[in-house]
């Protein structure tokens, strides 16, 4: 596996750089609240996942900053809405884990719950949602996924699959096993088909240097139990060596440029480089440290957050 001096290293740039988007806007004015959460989010994972060795100082200091712009600004509940859904679970539960609740967003939080399905199944793509909900102890948790052979891998040649199909499975997978804690089917024929398959989607991803899909895809192989993959160890590898020496993942220069050109818009940085600096950071610390997994942590550290309660 990757030398663990290695990966602390790349966590503390991105950290810095993570950080830096919020307090150093490089005169472009405040970012957008979107911007503040993923990057709370980003040094949640370095601090807690990769052992950045800050400590919680700085993740601390940025938690304090995302709740007093949440609690402070009055557009702020018009920007949540605007926002992923899972992103706004996941940073209500990092604040309150590290005592800097926000009480508007724990309001939000609270109104989601209720427009979010509590029983049955529920689509795969909503499991994460109806997970941190649950999590938060605003919601039962959402069951058992099945996965079935006949809602995977149809086409005649699954090696080729398009993106909705690639990450359909993926989102299914991610259900199926809550985030790897337990097998993925009892189908032995249908984890023989995905030990086969997604390491292939993934070599291919990154061999058109679409990080982000290789990057779900190597916590996809995590959550199938493919650690010992040798493809599992190069995905891990490959992903590390895309970090620039001021911390961001990527090397996107050319799609930088032309977003620029098309919306002429300052944030091409935010647009870009930080979703994707999120999604290797997440992949990476889940592929080197097993006992970390972004959405399915420890309850108590959560401070759940009751219906009614401040």
């Amino acid at each position: 596996m990757i030398a663990a001096r290695g990966i602390g290293r790349a966590a503390a740039l991105a950290s810095a750089w993570l950080v830096g988007l919020v307090q150093r806007p490089d005169g472009a004015g405040r970012p957008p609240l979107a911007t503040v959460l993923q990057s709370l989010v980003g040094c949640w994972i370095c601090e807690r996942g990769l052992a950045a060795g800050a400590g919680d100082r700085r993740l601390r200091a940025l938690a304090r900053e995302v709740a007093r712009r949440l609690d402070l600004e009055r557009p702020a509940l018009v920007a949540l809405r605007r926002c992923d859904a899972g992103l706004v679970l996941l940073c209500g539960g990092i604040l309150r884990a590290l005592g800097c609740p926000s009480a508007t967003l724990d309001a939000f939080i609270r109104t989601l719950a209720h427009a979010v399905p509590g029983r049955g199944p529920g689509a795969p793509e909503l499991f994460p949602v109806r997970f941190l909900l649950n999590r938060l102890g605003l919601h039962p948790h959402p069951g058992r996924h099945e996965l079935r052979a006949a809602d995977l891998l149809q086409a005649p040649n699954p090696f080729r699959g398009g993106e909705s199909s690639v990450r359909s499975v993926a989102s299914r997978v991610a259900a199926a096993t809550a985030y790897g804690r337990t097998v993925c089917s009892p189908d032995a024929e249908l984890r023989e088909r995905l030990a086969v398959v997604v390491p292939v989607w993934m070599l291919a991803c990154l061999r058109e240097y679409d990080l982000e899909l290789g990057a779900l895809l190597l916590r996809t192989m995590g959550y199938l139990r493919l650690r010992r993959d040798r493809v599992f160890r190069e995905g891990l590898a490959f992903l590390l060596v895309q970090q620039q020496p001021d911390g961001r993942f990527g090397f996107l220069a050319s799609d930088i440029a032309r977003r620029r050109a098309a919306e002429r818009r300052r944030d091409a940085v935010y647009a870009l480089h930080l979703p994707l600096t999120v999604c290797c950071l997440w992949a990476i610390a889940e592929a080197s440290n097993p006992r970390f997994v972004l959405l399915r942590l420890d309850r108590r550290a959560w401070r759940r957050l009751r219906p009614g309660t401040p």
